[in-house]
């Protein structure tokens, strides 16, 4: 129930560069695309997610590249603090959501937070491996 639609025509910017990561997002239709400046880093579909492994970081971070709708797109999107109070009604849950969840494309700088700041993650290809679980959410 916390989850929301949104529709994205073509063109339409979902996400820019440095704004804050505030939710989740899973592609239902259409493709979009990942870009740094001028350059196209990913392009997104059906079935994808994007956003940040929200349970390994307190803090939102912010978006290292824009998102832009390259098709008509239907995303679901659940907001970080929502996620959050579903799954700690749910603690049995909550493990298993964060251990099968794979993020398609992870948007979080890392290049950009304080030092010390739970390290970086692990990746093979800039932005496009499954996150390494830095430590439990409690409830």
């Amino acid at each position: 129930m916390r989850c929301k639609t949104t529709h994205a025509p073509p063109g339409d910017t979902l996400v820019h560069a440095g704004d804050l990561i505030s939710a989740l997002y899973f592609i239902s239709r259409g493709s979009i695309e990942i870009l740094k400046g001028d350059v196209v880093v990913a392009i997104l579909g059906k079935n994808d997610i994007f956003g940040e492994p929200i349970n390994q970081y307190a803090p939102p971070g912010q978006s290292r590249a824009d998102v832009r709708a390259l098709t008509y797109c239907d995303l679901h999107k659940i907001h970080r603090e929502d996620m959050l109070e579903v799954l700690g009604m749910y603690p049995e849950f909550c493990e298993y959501f964060w251990s099968n969840l794979e993020i398609t494309f992870n948007l979080r700088d890392v290049n950009n937070e304080a030092v010390g700041f739970l390290g970086k993650e692990d990746s093979d290809v800039e932005g496009l491996s499954r996150p390494q679980r830095k430590h439990k959410l409690s409830s």
